[in-house]
């Protein structure tokens, strides 16, 4: 847990908003995707370098010596991803959503099932990290020989500028973003340890799947619509609340079944190790819906250039989520951390909805 979070929150120090930017290009994105890949490959690098250094440190500060050996293999998983093809986002850009879920859903699918099957056959939890590896390659592969245009490492330097300069805001709002979603898991782990922290984990882990990874998959579907809508508000308006509705629809359903009777499920599902996670269900049910519905909101202020408004608002939000979860989380325990990011989510919602009514405005 900690190294994934490590590896995440270092992609987003190092984030280019590579994808972003070439998605709200209307047209000609192709004369960018030779420098995006330089880009991506650079950036691939420097991030393989400081997980590498940090491998020198976080052992120590968690007190869990076999980091170091998780952080050496996840540190090869960005200078892989780095090769991506940037015209990864041809089927989004052209709304061909059958295509996009077929070559997503296949890296899912590979990057899933290896993360069962090699630690249970290797007897151990670095099989996670060979499943990220095998699942980054194909990743890779597919992108190259699926995807058109072809990206060269061909440096243009007026466009590696032009990249980078657009890509500020969205730099800090990937940051944000990866705060309001690990930030939790840093403190849980400093303050209850590493076994507390795969207790919290596996609970939202377990609401995640059918809350906030539904909204993340909805976030990917709408964030190109919202693109092509993005010059007439009030239509752009009509097709976030549609979203919003059917997506918080569909992904209650699952979570009052699971709430009916959780112990069974966990039982049934995880074993009986695991039923320690059942009281933090309902708090982190209720935050991940908030979390699954926002995901919905906040590509808006990406398609309508108004990344600002995305960094206030999460920016308060881990502001919100920190003060609250050091004091509960020491006094309550897991109860006590899942409580705190319930009530992050509450508190920041006003904020959202009052910055998503101005980004409508006539004035937005």
């Amino acid at each position: 847990g900690i190294t994934t979070a490590v590896l995440a929150l270092v992609e987003r120090l190092t984030e280019t908003g590579i994808n972003t930017f070439l998605m709200q290009k209307k047209e000609g994105f192709e004369k960018y995707v030779h420098s995006a890949w330089v880009i991506a490959i650079i950036r691939g690098g420097l991030i393989a370098l400081l997980l590498l250094t940090l491998a020198l440190f976080l052992p120590g500060y968690y007190n869990e010596p076999t980091l170091t050996q998780f952080i050496l293999f996840a540190s090869l998983i960005p200078l892989i991803k780095g090769c991506i093809n940037p015209s990864v986002i041809t089927y989004w850009k052209q709304l061909k959503f059958e295509k996009e879920a077929a070559f997503r859903g296949s890296i899912n699918l590979i990057e899933g099932s290896l993360s069962i099957a090699l630690p249970i056959f290797l007897h151990s939890p670095i099989g996670l990290m060979y499943a990220l590896l095998i699942s980054a390659c194909v990743e890779v592969l597919l992108s190259h020989i699926i995807m058109s245009p072809k990206p060269k490492f061909i440096p243009k330097w007026s466009l590696i500028k032009e990249i980078l300069r657009s890509s500020t805001w969205l730099n800090i709002s990937g940051l944000s973003n990866y705060l309001v979603n690990n930030v939790d898991n840093l403190i849980v782990g400093k303050i209850l340890g590493i076994q507390q922290l795969g207790f919290y984990q596996t609970g939202f882990n377990v609401a995640n799947a059918t809350t906030g990874d539904v909204g993340d998959l909805g976030a990917q579907t709408v964030f190109p619509i919202y693109t092509a809508m993005r010059d007439d508000k009030k239509r752009l308006q009509h097709a976030m609340v549609r979203a919003v509705v059917g997506v918080g629809a569909l992904i209650a359903l699952p979570i009052f079944a699971i709430l009916m009777n959780p112990i069974f499920i966990v039982r049934i599902v995880l074993g009986e190790t695991w039923l320690p996670i059942v009281p933090l269900l309902p708090y982190l049910y209720a935050a991940l819906w908030l979390k699954g519905i926002n995901l919905l909101m906040y590509p808006i202020f990406l398609a309508t250039e108004n990344v600002k408004r995305s960094v206030i608002t999460q920016g308060l939000h881990v502001a919100v989520m920190v003060s609250l979860i050091i004091p509960m989380a020491t006094r309550g325990g897991t109860i006590g951390a899942a409580q705190a990011l319930l009530l992050s989510y509450i508190i920041v919602q006003p904020v959202l909805g009052i910055l998503l009514h101005k980004t409508f405005s006539k004035r937005g």
